[in-house]
C-alpha cells in the first residue's frame, strides 16, 4: 500500500530508480525523476527512453 507518508517522501525526491527484470533474468535498472504514488495501489513515471523497463515491466507480475 502507497501511504500518504510515502507520496509525501516521493515528492520530496529528485531521482529513484525503477528495477526490474526480464523473463530469462536479465537485470535493469533505469533512473527516473519524475516517480509519483498515483494511487493507494499504484506507482508511476514518466516512460522517457526506457524500452527494457517497459518491456520487463511488462513481462513481470508488476507489469500486469
Amino acid at each position: 500500500m502507497i501511504t500518504q507518508e510515502i507520496k509525501d517522501f516521493l515528492d520530496l525526491q529528485k531521482l529513484g530508480y525503477v528495477a526490474t527484470v526480464s523473463s530469462d533474468g536479465k537485470p535493469n535498472i533505469s533512473p527516473k525523476g519524475t516517480i509519483i504514488g498515483w494511487t493507494s495501489e499504484v506507482l508511476a513515471f514518466a516512460d522517457i527512453r526506457s524500452p527494457d523497463t517497459e518491456e520487463f515491466a511488462k513481462q513481470s507480475s508488476c507489469g500486469n
